[in-house]
C-alpha cells in the first residue's frame, strides 16, 4: 500500500471530485461543503457551538436546521480535520486535472497527494515502484453512490461496512 505525507487532504478532494464526475455535485451539496468549512474556520477561532450555528444561520442565511445540524458536525472532535479540508482540496485536485491536464488515475495508485506525484513518477521511471495492482471499484464506478448522505438518508449499515468497504 502506498501513503505519503499530506495525502489526507488530497484524497478528500478526490473523493469530492468523484462526486462531480457522478453528477452528484450540485448546488446543494457544494453549499454545504462550503458551510463546513466556514464553520471549521469559526471553530478554529475559537467559537463555541452556538457562535458557530449564528454564523451559519445569520450571515450566510442557512436555515435554523441546517446551521445546528454543521455546527454539531464540525464541534465533535472526530469530524473536524475533514470539514475544513474538503473544499479547499477539492478544488486543488479539481483545478490540478481540468486546468492542469493531470490524469485521475495518477492520484488512484494510494493513499497520494499532489505534491508527491513528481516523485512517484521518478521512482516508477527507475523501476523502484509499480503501479498498485488493486484501485477500489468506487473509482471508476461513478453511479452507485446514488444520492449520498443527508437528513433523509443513514449511511450504510456496519454489516455492509465490513463486507464491502468500496460501499461505505
Amino acid at each position: 500500500v502506498l501513503g505519503t505525507a499530506r495525502s489526507f487532504e488530497d484524497q478528500e478532494g478526490v473523493a469530492v471530485y468523484l462526486e462531480e464526475r457522478a453528477g452528484l455535485l450540485g448546488p446543494s451539496r457544494l453549499r454545504t461543503l462550503a458551510a463546513r468549512y466556514l464553520a471549521a474556520e469559526s471553530v478554529f477561532d475559537g467559537a463555541s457551538y452556538g457562535e458557530t450555528a449564528q454564523l451559519l444561520h445569520r450571515r450566510h442565511g442557512l436555515s435554523a436546521e441546517e446551521s445546528l445540524t454543521i455546527a454539531g458536525r464540525v464541534h465533535r472532535g472526530g469530524g473536524l480535520a475533514r470539514e475544513g479540508v474538503y473544499l479547499p482540496a477539492y478544488l486543488r485536485v479539481r483545478t490540478a486535472i481540468v486546468e492542469g491536464g493531470l490524469a485521475l488515475r495518477e492520484l488512484q495508485r494510494g493513499r497520494v497527494s499532489l505534491g508527491s506525484l513528481g516523485e512517484l513518477r521518478r521512482l516508477e521511471e527507475a523501476g523502484v515502484l509499480h503501479r498498485p495492482a488493486y484501485t477500489p471499484s468506487l473509482a471508476f464506478i461513478f453511479g452507485t453512490t446514488g444520492p449520498g448522505t443527508s437528513f433523509e438518508t443513514s449511511p450504510p449499515s456496519l454489516v455492509t461496512s465490513l463486507h464491502s468497504p468500496d460501499a461505505t
